[in-house]
């Protein structure tokens, strides 16, 4: 009866997809090799507590650890640095080369010939992959060939069948080779030929040719070369890979596990999530201090730390860069499952091998254990946020107790009896309609008003682009116009935590001293005042605020609360996770032949 189970959980355990994400120094590439190993022991995960007073963390960790121990596969690595190496193979050496300042750059004869041999690799690898003759169930392929060919009675010999499998299985290795060891390999060469000529990182080239990418389709693009942005277009050729992958290890009877290093663009993640339930984002994370000592350890300086951190997680892009640029910060806030990465003293990566032999049994065996506080708590302010009207970002925060019981949730939204702002419309605004929707001031203020009028005049021929989306508008950015600078003053909506706060006091208040904050992202200045006035001991967050809330407000004083990274799984995967396929009573019984009913019945009859 176990083939029963097997084909129940088949779905979850023949194919997974993970896309890593996470800034620059958080370990997104360690993750990605630990999943490589070939066997479990080769993961060298932590071994459980045997331990007779043990934790119900502890229990949990040695149910996933044995698991996993018994149902380990190989994850194959994609990562999308070799992808853009591949983008860039479609150049010409002498376009490679034209790129580049000439007096930096000096030629190299052996780089130079492995260049020209995989340019043409690339090109013809691009073809294979675009016609999508990859998709090899060889053996199905001919026979219905043949079929069709019998069907207009045109003869085909066995022995030309055999000839063509070999031809196209041929091919289908040499695509394997390619895209899996040789792109790969000279992905290293392109980066320490970028390094011995500009001695520094090449960080730089691949950040740049990742957006040509995106914006122009190329990783070269020319002065003369339109914007035509597709975002996914990375993600588009990564999942050729996939595919290719897949098809090649059906031929050979295996699963798939796939491992992207690393998804960087949000629509990259959604590329993937929206096409594949087996998909899982995970943002590694780690503390600030601790990724910067790592970046330090790469030889990055201060200033090439800045750049990384400005490209990676600008405070404000603009609309059009926001869809072909990085975008860590959007990245995280997609994720499914945040790994806490932390330095430790040894480095043995003990703490990440944990969370990832925890989650990975649950990708391939939903419900084997449940979730533990940490994520249930932060589920419900994830779920709050999602009531936030907010135009920007949506946040979400709840309260708890020391005993983690929920006290209060909250969003950023406007205060109760104003109107929303996803709600309201620029038009009823601009005419003065619904007028409890809008403040006095938006109503009569004659500099205010102005503003308006050049909106209006500026964007009403571009209405029909709206094609029935309601046109709201963000006080805050009209007033800092209308003003001619920036003030975060402005804003209509209450933050999430202080929402949360307020609620308590609204409804009934109790004390909240030793109590705990969960919000998905950590609090402003302003919001961790107010958790450091109310006693709040620790702080859950998934995304850091850019601010200097922790340095200046958080750890200031004698009752400094704590400040922890989230590390769990939130949104649509705390379901997908936690949720069993079958009942755990169910799938025992069909696996050990055992059914305590039925003996119950035997056993009475037996007395009768």
């Amino acid at each position: 009866m176990s083939e029963i189970i097997d084909k129940i959980y088949e779905l979850r355990s023949s194919f997974v997809v993970i896309g890593l994400t996470g800034r620059t120094g958080s370990g997104c590439s360690s993750a990605a090799k630990l999943l490589s190993a070939k066997k479990f022991d080769e993961f060298n995960a932590p071994s459980p507590e045997e331990e007779d007073n043990i934790s119900n963390e502890d229990r949990k960790y040695r149910i996933v650890y044995n698991y996993l121990n018994e149902n380990w596969h190989e994850f194959t690595i994609i990562q999308a640095s070799d992808i853009i190496t591949f983008f860039v193979l479609q150049h010409s050496y002498d376009d490679f080369m034209n790129s580049f300042a000439p007096s930096k750059y000096k030629e190299n004869p052996t780089f130079k010939d492995d260049y020209k041999k995989l340019h043409e690799k690339a090109k013809k690898t691009l073809r294979i992959l675009d016609e999508r003759k990859t998709k090899l169930n060889i053996t199905g392929f001919f026979d219905s060939f043949k079929n069709e060919l019998e069907r207009f009675k045109i003869s085909i010999t066995d022995e030309v069948i055999v000839s063509m499998k070999k031809v196209f299985d041929q091919q289908k290795k040499e695509t394997h080779r390619f895209l899996f060891l040789e792109l790969h390999d000279f992905t290293t060469k392109i980066k320490e030929y970028l390094h011995e000529n500009k001695k520094c990182n090449s960080y730089k080239e691949y950040q740049q040719w990742g957006d040509n990418i995106r914006f122009y389709g190329k990783a070269i693009h020319g002065e003369k070369d339109n914007i035509d942005i597709n975002p996914s277009l990375i993600a588009k050729y990564i999942n050729l890979c996939v595919k290719f992958l897949r098809d090649y290890h059906n031929d050979e009877n295996m699963t798939t596990y796939v491992v992207i290093d690393a998804l960087r663009n949000p629509y990259e993640i959604l590329y993937f999530r929206e096409r594949y339930s087996a998909f899982y984002t995970l943002s590694i994370n780690v503390e600030e201090e601790d990724r910067i000592t790592r970046l330090e350890n790469l030889g990055f300086t201060l200033e090439t730390r800045n750049e990384l951190d400005e490209k990676e997680y600008p405070e404000k892009k603009k609309i059009v860069d926001s869809f072909g640029q990085q975008n860590i910060q959007h990245c995280i806030e997609l994720s499914d499952i945040h790994i806490n990465n932390p330095q430790l003293k040894d480095r043995n990566l003990n703490e990440m091998k944990k969370q990832l032999v925890h989650y990975v049994s649950l990708i391939t065996h939903p419900g084997i254990v449940q979730p533990t506080r940490i994520e249930r708590v932060m589920q419900i302010a994830y779920s709050a946020k999602i009531n936030s009207s907010c135009l920007s970002r949506q946040v979400g925060a709840a309260v708890t107790d020391k005993n983690f019981s929920v006290k209060s949730i909250g969003w950023n939204n406007t205060p109760e009896g104003q109107t929303p702002c996803l709600l309201r419309n620029f038009d009823n605004l601009y005419n003065k309609k619904e007028g409890e929707a809008y403040s006095q001031y938006e109503l009569n203020n004659n500099e205010f008003r102005k503003t308006l009028s050049e909106i209006k005049n500026k964007v009403s021929n571009n209405y029909f682009n709206l094609k029935g989306r309601n046109f709201s508008y963000c006080f805050k950015d009209f007033q800092n116009y209308t003003e001619l600078k920036k003030n975060q003053v402005h804003t209509r909506s209450l933050h999430a935590e202080e929402n949360a706060f307020l609620q308590i006091a609204k409804y009934g208040g109790i004390s909240l001293t030793g109590g705990k904050l969960f919000t998905t992202a950590s609090p402003c200045e302003l919001c961790a005042k107010k958790a450091y006035q109310l006693g709040i001991e620790e702080i859950y967050y998934i995304d850091p605020y850019p601010g200097i809330s922790v340095e200046h407000i958080l750890k200031c004083g004698i009752k400094k609360p704590k400040l922890i990274l989230f590390r769990g799984a939130i949104g649509r995967a705390y379901f997908h996770l936690y949720h069993p396929m079958l009942s755990h009573k169910d799938e025992l019984s069909e696996l050990l032949h055992f059914d305590i009913g039925a003996m119950i019945d035997e056993r009475d009859g037996c007395n009768k």
